[in-house]
């Protein structure tokens, strides 16, 4: 009744800009964004002071951004959020946005920033002040993460996700108890929390109480049973308190293969090598993708074929997933770059960017993996992984370690290993 009547009204006054206003806020209340920014854009056509249009057009459009960001085009959202800030640049909620759609797209110095507009502009903004711990986390800077989420807690006291983001820093800085406490209070908070009941048994498994984290990883499952961290967590747990080759171990990897690969979509199979060209002297191009390297246990394995393939033979390429480097990352760089190797930073890529690069022509034809989220994509011909990697179905080929060779392969790891190559 009240959209006909102000459409009844423009018709008398048709430059009345705030009977096109509450047309358009009509529009925005049923969710019909596009008719909204067009009737805030013709109230602004007659109007553009008027801040009460100018306010409603950056909501428009800030949720127009959000709608994209949602369906995945980052790029697009950012150029509609600052577009709302044309209007209102002290809409914090576009700032906030903004913030967000910055770190996603891996912008950590301009998300850090409109952060920290947003809490200038709102200082009582904790889910600014979160986020902002977040991305402080993730450059490194420890102790701001601290001070942020600190924050957040003191004008939101039970704030889950906040209590949540403390307690893995206080779990990565050894103050196990504080971070106990956090936990629990963030799952007293929201019990179906499904990232928190992962963490307490990331907590719980670090301080030896095995038998709980499995307990917690469960709990996290049936939340959220496609939870990546939780269920390699599970599988990781397991060893600790089973042998890594009873059956019920094995079977656990087996279950978590098959469920996994049903997650993702394969590529398109490559042609055949081309027979003609088949013993020519062209050298073996290898892919390697790893999100370990740096001062990481995985690294230490890494470096000798990074550092002693032969040019003549191999040409290698690294894909490096890992989001930080230090040290060891520019030692595996160089390393890689001093055997005729090529280093390929990625890790701010899709999966399946990171999948589709594998696959080009010029890329790898045989590739060596530990990044698991690539694998059930099949972007090589032949693909080589660790163990837990290896029990999805689609893998061809998988490494055993040497006493595993050397037993001849008789155990019943090695035997499930088989059964998956030959599936």
């Amino acid at each position: 009744m009240a959209q006909k009547e102000y459409e009844r009204c423009l018709k008398l006054r048709p430059h009345f800009a705030e009977a096109h206003c509450n047309l358009g806020v009509i529009h925005h209340l049923q969710g019909h964004l596009q008719q909204a920014v067009a009737a805030y854009q013709q109230a602004y056509s007659h109007a553009p002071n008027l801040k009460l249009v100018r306010d409603h057009l950056a909501m428009a459009y800030s949720d127009q951004a959000t709608q994209i960001k949602e369906q995945g085009d980052t790029a697009a959202a950012i150029l509609l959020y600052e577009q709302a800030l044309a209007y209102s640049p002290r809409y914090v909620r576009a700032v906030y946005n903004l913030g967000v759609a910055h770190a996603e797209g891996g912008q950590h110095g301009k998300a850090i920033f409109m952060y920290n507009m947003a809490i200038a502009l709102d200082p009582a903004f904790a889910e600014a002040y979160n986020n902002l711990a977040v991305i402080m986390r993730e450059v490194g800077n420890l102790q701001a993460a601290v001070e942020a989420c600190e924050a957040a807690l003191h004008i939101r006291p039970s704030f889950p996700q906040c209590l949540n983001n403390l307690a893995t820093i206080y779990t990565a800085q050894g103050r196990a108890l504080e971070a106990l406490h956090l936990l629990q209070a963030a799952l007293l908070a929201w019990p179906a929390y499904a990232e928190a009941h992962n963490n307490l048994g990331v907590l719980q498994r670090d301080m030896g109480s095995i038998p709980e984290a499995l307990v917690s990883y469960d709990n996290c499952l049936k939340l959220d049973v496609n939870n990546r961290n939780a269920g390699q967590n599970k599988l990781l747990a397991l060893n600790y308190i089973h042998g890594g080759e009873e059956p019920m171990v094995c079977d656990a990897h087996m279950q978590w293969g098959r469920e996994f690969q049903q997650l993702f979509t394969p590529l398109p199979q490559l042609p055949p090598p081309n027979q003609d060209t088949a013993d020519s002297t062209e050298p073996l191009v290898v892919g390697y993708i790893s999100p370990d390297l740096f001062t990481h246990s995985v690294s230490y394995f890494a470096e000798a074929p990074l550092r002693h393939h032969h040019a003549s033979a191999v040409k290698h390429i690294v894909y490096n997933c890992s989001p930080r480097g230090d040290s060891k990352t520019e030692m595996l760089r160089g390393a890689t770059e001093g055997a005729g190797g090529v280093w390929k930073d990625v890790a701010k890529l899709s999966e399946q960017d990171l999948a589709a690069l594998v696959t080009a022509p010029t890329m790898s034809r045989h590739l060596c993996s530990a990044c698991h989220c690539v694998l059930p994509q099949t972007p090589s011909p032949l693909t080589i992984s660790h163990r837990r990697c290896v029990t999805m179905p689609c893998l061809i080929s998988c490494l055993c370690n040497s006493m595993t060779e050397a037993r001849g392969l008789h155990s019943p790891a090695s035997l499930y290993l088989i059964s998956c190559v030959h599936a």
